[in-house]
């Protein structure tokens, strides 16, 4: 159940340059599925780390995108955004946190 008036956010962990998050399956169709059912829609913000190859922030989101259209999703429903790597969350960071895609659902307004 959604609440009626703050967002609600998920995240998802990535391995080492990977752009898929298998464990995280189970929440992607929980995502379709308040996406068509209701009007609420979402932001999907990727992230990777300093270490990794290429445009995997960007590579990451295409993947939840691609998932969610398969789930019957309209893509006006959700927009996608590469945010590259973000700021260390503490200075024992070893990238693993970086290496996330954060969904923001917004209730209709």
């Amino acid at each position: 159940h959604l609440p009626d008036t703050v967002s609600t956010a998920y995240m998802l962990f990535y391995d080492f340059n990977e752009s898929t998050a298998d464990d995280g399956k189970d929440l992607l169709k929980e995502l379709a599925a308040v996406l068509m059912l209701t009007d609420a829609t979402a932001t999907i913000n990727g992230f990777k780390d300093a270490a990794e190859d290429g445009e995997l922030d960007q590579a990451r989101v295409d993947e939840i995108r691609k998932f969610l259209i398969g789930q019957g999703v309209e893509s006006s429903k959700f927009q996608g955004l590469a945010r590259g790597v973000p700021p260390a969350i503490s200075a024992a960071d070893d990238g693993v946190t970086s290496r996330r895609v954060e969904v923001f659902i917004q209730p209709p307004s």
